[in-house]
């Protein structure tokens, strides 16, 4: 597996509990009292699996459901996949700076560059430069001085975005939006479940975003790393797990980077949040990762968060609100 497929496929931990095609989700959850019977959809999306759960649809409309679905998910592949050469952010990252972006770049990117500068670059998407440096490394430890190289292009305020374009203000910069854009599309498929009438459903596209559940159930249940369940109702969640992947001789540091650092503060096993949309909890859930326990509040009133749920390495789970 390359550094970039891996950069991909790294953040998936919230666990959907097991409703199967045609099974009725009572049988995935006891407590429930549903006769629905869900249509259960997978597939593969960002070099990662993918699930849509459909529930009160004929399989001829789920099928035609899903088909529009797919449609979308292609056309934001080829903006965010770090696998295509000509996706948008591949070619911004060769070239430094890429005219006519889409509106769908320009969206993600201005969001998480203003929980940049709302966390001092704690979530920061210029991080890339960092993390391949130490993917590519698995047998050693970089030398101070690359790692000092590979610090220096790390800044969210060199990002520009001036109209349609984006660009860099300084050679060798990189960006990977793997803390936002999974997010942004499970947002954009329940989008359009919604507009074609369906409200029925659960969409992880790396994310989670539920809308209305089965009658009969109080939320899509979902399956946090602690193995308790959560109960969705027109809402989000993401997860992200320091410990899961590690990087480096030794495994000395996660997956997940402070950007200001280049070090993991291996605090938390695991941090979900809960948030309106699949956007805000992905990027929240990556930058609680590495800012203390403290800064959670703030950060999510201030986004529109709701909370965040931090398990510990001892096993402890702490639940901190908006």
């Amino acid at each position: 597996m390359t550094a970039e497929s891996y950069r991909l496929t790294r953040r998936r931990f919230l666990s959907l509990m097991g409703a199967t095609a045609g099974v009725p989700l009572s049988h995935a959850w006891p407590a429930a009292a549903s006769d629905a019977r869900i249509l259960d959809w997978r597939g593969r999306m960002l070099g990662a699996d993918s699930r849509i759960l459909l529930a009160g649809l004929d399989r001829a409309s789920a099928r035609g459901a899903i088909a529009r679905c797919l449609e979308e998910v292609d056309r934001l592949e080829a903006i965010f996949s770090l696998y295509r050469p000509e996706s948008e952010i591949c070619r911004l990252n060769r070239d430094g700076a890429l005219p006519q972006s889409s509106l769908d770049l320009r969206y993600v990117l201005g969001r998480s560059l203003d929980v940049s500068q709302h966390t001092n670059g704690a979530f920061d998407v210029t991080v890339q430069p960092l993390w391949r440096l130490f993917a590519t490394r698995p047998g050693g430890e970089p030398t101070s001085s690359e790692i000092e190289r590979a610090k220096a292009l790390v800044d969210y305020r060199a990002v520009e975005i001036d109209g349609a374009t984006v660009a860099f203000a300084r050679r060798d910069m990189a960006i990977t939006l793997n803390g936002a854009a999974q997010g942004y599309i499970s947002d954009r498929i329940a989008a359009i479940l919604q507009d074609a009438g369906i409200e029925q459903t659960l969409v992880q596209m790396g994310e989670t975003r539920a809308l209305t559940p089965p009658p009969g159930l109080p939320g899509w249940p979902v399956r946090l790393p602690d193995e308790s369940d959560i109960a969705l109702v027109n809402e989000s969640i993401a997860t992200s797990m320091p410990r899961a992947e590690t990087l480096g001789k030794d495994g000395g540091r996660g997956h997940i980077l402070d950007p200001r650092t280049g070090l993991t503060p291996f605090r938390f096993d695991a941090v979900s949040v809960v948030a309106p949309s699949a956007l805000t909890a992905d990027i929240l859930s990556t930058a609680l990762s590495v800012l203390p326990n403290a800064a959670a509040h703030r950060l999510l009133h201030d986004t529109g968060a709701t909370k965040a749920i931090y398990l510990t390495p001892d096993g402890r789970t702490n639940t901190v609100w908006a």
